[in-house]
C-alpha cells in the first residue's frame, strides 16, 4: 500500500508470515493455546508447563514443535527445558496480550513463583516489572541481593534503567540496588552516589510503610551511602538502626535476610571503625563472622 515505516512494513510481513508458518502446521486449538501460555518464560520445564498449561504428557507436543522448528530443548544444570525461537515466541506474546489480565497475571506469578525456586532470579525480576508488582520487585531485590548485584550486575541494571526512577520513588530499595550496580564500575561512582542520596530521600518519605524486610536493607545501604560521603554521625545512626530493626524482628524476617545478616553487621561495624568507636565495632564484625559461617559465606572484611 505504500502506508508506513520500511521497518514497520517488514515487521509486519514478518509476523504475517508467521501467522501463516502456525496455522500450517497442523497444531490443534489446545497444541495452539498450551504454546501462548508457556511463552511468558524464557524457557520452562515440564513441570513448569503442566503447571501453566494443564497439559499433561506433552513430550509427545514439544518433540512435534521441535520437529517443526519452533522451538529446541537444552540442558540447563540438571534440568531440560524448552525455548521457543525468538520470532515464535514474539508473536506467541502478541496472543498472549489477548488473554483476560487477570489470567495474565496468574499465570506469570506461577513462573516467577518457580523462577525464582530455580534461582533464575533476573527472570522473576525481569516478570516482577511486566505484571507491574514493584513490592515483589523490591522484595526479590532485597532478599536476593547478594547474588543479583555480584554476578548478575549487568542484567540487573538494564532491567532497572527501563523504569522510571519516578515510578521507583516509593520502593526506594529498587533504587539502592540501581545505585550499586553503577557502583560496580569507577566510571559509575558519581551516578551511584546520585541514587544513592534520591534513594535515602526516598527511603526517609515511605520507610514507615514498607515491608520489615525492605526496611532493613534501605537502611543498611543507606547507612554505607551515608558513610561514602563522609557523613558519619547519621551513618553509624542507621547502622544502628538496621542492627536493632534487624534483632527485633520476627524469625521469619530474619530467615528471610540471612544472605544480608553479614553486610548488615559489617557495614555497621565500619561506620563504627570510621567513627573510632572500635569496641563496638568489633562486637558488630564477631556477629558478622558467625553469621557468614551459618550460611557458608565469610565476609569480605575478615579476608582483606
Amino acid at each position: 500500500s505504500g502506508i508506513g515505516k520500511p521497518g514497520e512494513k517488514a515487521a509486519t510481513a514478518i509476523a504475517d508470515f508467521l501467522k501463516l508458518s502456525l496455522s500450517g502446521t497442523g497444531l490443534s486449538v489446545d497444541d495452539q493455546d498450551f504454546m501462548v501460555r508457556t511463552s511468558i518464560p524464557e524457557s520452562f520445564s515440564e513441570d513448569l508447563a503442566l503447571q501453566l498449561s494443564g497439559t499433561p504428557g506433552m513430550s509427545r507436543l514439544l518433540n512435534d514443535l521441535e520437529d517443526k522448528g519452533l522451538g529446541l530443548r537444552f540442558r540447563y544444570g540438571d534440568h531440560v527445558r524448552f525455548r521457543y525461537t525468538t520470532a515464535v515466541r514474539t508473536l506467541l506474546n502478541e496472543s498472549l496480550s489477548k488473554l483476560d489480565p487477570r489470567e495474565i497475571d496468574r499465570l506469570t506469578r506461577i513462573v516467577i513463583d518457580h523462577e525464582l525456586a530455580a534461582n533464575n532470579l533476573v527472570s522473576a525480576l525481569r516478570l516482577a516489572f511486566k505484571i507491574n508488582d514493584l513490592d515483589l520487585a523490591s522484595s526479590i531485590a532485597c532478599d536476593h541481593h547478594m547474588t543479583l548485584l555480584v554476578s548478575q550486575v549487568g542484567p540487573v541494571q538494564e532491567i532497572l534503567e527501563s523504569v522510571p526512577l519516578t515510578r521507583m520513588r516509593k520502593y526506594p530499595a529498587l533504587i539502592m540496588a540501581l545505585a550499586l550496580c553503577h557502583n560496580t564500575r569507577t566510571a559509575g561512582k558519581l551516578k551511584a552516589m546520585e541514587l544513592f542520596g534520591l534513594a535515602a530521600v526516598f527511603s526517609r518519605m515511605y520507610r514507615a510503610g514498607m515491608d520489615p524486610g525492605q526496611r532493613i536493607w534501605t537502611l543498611t545501604m543507606e547507612s554505607a551511602a551515608l558513610r561514602f560521603a563522609g557523613k558519619l554521625e547519621p551513618a553509624v545512626k542507621l547502622g544502628q538502626a538496621a542492627v536493632q530493626n534487624f534483632e527485633e524482628s520476627p524469625m521469619e524476617v530474619r530467615e528471610r535476610l540471612a544472605a544480608l545478616e553479614p553486610t548488615l553487621y559489617t557495614q555497621a561495624a565500619i561506620a563504627f571503625i570510621h567513627d573510632e568507636q572500635f569496641e563496638e565495632a568489633a562486637q558488630l564484625l564477631f556477629k558478622a563472622l558467625a553469621a557468614g559461617r551459618r550460611i557458608g559465606s565469610v565476609p569480605a572484611i575478615f579476608l582483606a
